[in-house]
This record gives structure tokens, C-alpha cells and sequence, in this order.
């Protein structure tokens, strides 16, 4: 498969980089595409088939790239539920569970205190803007506030330890685009 540049030793320009098991793999999504608001609330918004189908070819493309996601957190609302089990589905030893601090207005200390304690590569599922906060946030990097996330983004981070402001940004794409093999990284600020 075609990964994008900077992705498991290859740099960008082909250059090799070495591989660097010590590093913890962090992947900050938001929930895969959805109906219109149901009459019972956003809340209840569900994923459309397409969009499940979508995150189920995301994961085994991560699977298939050697990302063998230990961790799935999700905010507690149905999308980014039905998002984290249809990831689930390619990725045989991840634990899904919920975590409130992904829930829409999360605290991003309370979010780190529950990602700190993870051993092993680490998905959550959240929502705009606050999945642009929490990018901000794990880079130090105040611009990406500004970055927009389609439903079912992916940002790949990396860093040697859990520690807010330390990890670096490999790559941010589109869900399509990344199952796809499309493009390589898109820069952000």
C-alpha cells in the first residue's frame, strides 16, 4: 500500500527515516459522516451506512500499515460511538471505550489524564471544533485551532512520551483520501 510520507520509516522525498518503536502513536479523529439531526437531538445523530463502511476500510488501512491500535476512546454521543466500534471491526485487540472528556466541550487536562495512563497506539473519536483543540493542545502549536477536520479525519502524532505540547504532527488527511492512499501530509500551520 501507498502510506503517506513520514509514515512507519519512509520520509517525505522517499528519504528513509529509521523506525522508532520507543515513540507512542497518537491519532486524533472526529466521528465519520452522518444522518441530519435526528427529532431526539444531535445527540442521537447516527453514522450513514456510507460512513460506517468508511471507518471500517480506515482501520484496516491503518491495520494493514502495521498500526495496531491498543486504545479506541470515544466522546460518549452515538456517532462517535458507532465511529470507534466500526473502527473496531479491523482492529482485533483494541479496547473501545467511552471517555466523557471527548464529549463536546471536553477539558482537554481531563482528556490527558485518561490518554496518559494508555500503553500502546491510541485513537479517540471527538468532535469539532474540539478535536482541533486537542491537535492544538498535544503539539503546542496554537494555529491548528484553525484546522478543519471533514468527518472522519485523521491526524497522526508522535511523541516519546504522554505529555501535552511534545508530540509532533506526521500527517493530517481525510478519511477518503487516506483510504485511498491519496496525497501524503498535509501540512497544518
Amino acid at each position: 500500500m501507498n502510506l503517506p510520507p513520514g509514515w512507519l520509516g519512509v520520509g517525505i522525498g522517499g528519504q528513509h527515516t529509521p523506525a522508532r518503536s520507543a515513540m507512542l502513536d497518537y491519532f486524533i479523529m472526529r466521528h465519520g459522516p452522518t444522518d441530519t439531526a435526528p427529532a431526539q437531538g444531535a445527540a442521537m445523530r447516527r453514522l450513514t451506512p456510507s460512513g460506517h463502511c468508511l471507518l471500517a476500510q480506515l482501520g484496516a488501512r491503518l491495520q494493514a500499515g502495521g498500526v495496531s491500535l491498543a486504545h479506541i476512546l470515544h466522546s460518549p454521543l452515538l456517532r462517535a460511538q458507532q465511529s470507534a466500534l466500526a473502527l473496531a471491526t479491523t482492529q482485533p485487540h483494541a479496547v473501545v471505550e467511552a471517555a466523557a472528556a471527548l464529549a463536546p466541550g471536553g477539558s482537554l487536562e481531563a482528556l490527558f489524564a485518561a490518554l496518559s495512563a494508555r500503553r500502546g497506539a491510541v485513537l479517540t473519536v471527538g468532535h469539532l471544533p474540539d478535536v482541533c483543540g486537542q491537535l492544538a493542545y498535544f503539539t503546542g502549536n496554537e494555529a491548528h485551532k484553525s484546522t478543519f477536520f471533514e468527518a472522519a479525519s485523521i491526524a497522526s502524532l508522535q511523541a516519546p512520551l504522554w505529555e501535552p505540547g511534545v508530540f509532533t504532527l506526521r500527517w493530517h488527511q481525510t478519511g477518503e483520501a487516506f483510504v485511498a492512499g491519496q496525497g501524503g501530509v498535509q501540512p497544518l500551520g
